[in-house]
């Protein structure tokens, strides 16, 4: 995702890559292979969630608010597994 040679070339009302499985384990050690940069994003929450496996970078990105690198199960009470993503130039 992402478009623009600048973050604020590309906004985006809500950016998030939730887990795999709705099982703590994997959870979302199902999601790999996603990826974002040079986007803008403030979302509506107040908390944008990226919960992946590996190979998931964010590059470039703005993100005014908060940042999840997991995803929370509210309905069991629980912390799904993700492995994080690999962030760089980035403002939070």
């Amino acid at each position: 995702m992402g478009l623009g040679r600048l973050a604020a070339e590309t906004k985006l009302k809500e950016l998030r890559s939730g887990g795999g499985s709705s099982l703590a384990s994997p959870g979302a050690l199902r999601s790999g292979w996603r990826g974002a940069e040079n986007v803008w994003t403030k979302p509506a929450s107040g908390t944008m969630t990226w919960a992946v496996s590996k190979a998931a970078p964010l590059r470039r990105l703005v993100v005014q608010g908060n940042l999840d690198l997991f995803q929370n199960d509210v309905i069991h009470g629980q912390n799904l597994e993700s492995e994080g993503a690999y962030i760089a130039d980035s403002y939070i």
